[in-house]
């Protein structure tokens, strides 16, 4: 009869191994997870810069065709909200 404990018999598999692998993996995504969220905080900011001149490139070039005036356009806050 094998005297040998069903949780010794699970360390001497290779299932102990895989588990560790994915546990380091797991440790490594989650410390590089903060810095993948803040590194886009730069190219949102250049986006949101690119819109407002777009807009107003829009907004002259409606103007130039004989549209409304720019003050009777709608007008679109791109500033954030700080509620909460």
């Amino acid at each position: 009869m094998d005297d040998t404990l069903p949780i010794e018999s699970l360390f001497s598999s290779g299932a102990v191994v895989i588990i560790a692998i994915l546990l380091v993996v797991l440790l490594v995504l989650w410390f590089l997870l903060p810095f993948a969220i803040f590194g886009t905080k730069g190219k949102l900011d250049n986006i949101d810069n690119q819109l407002k001149k777009t807009n107003k490139l829009l907004t002259e070039i409606h103007r130039q065709l004989g549209g409304q005036q720019s003050d009777d356009l709608p007008r679109f806050s791109t500033k954030k909200n700080k509620t909460g």
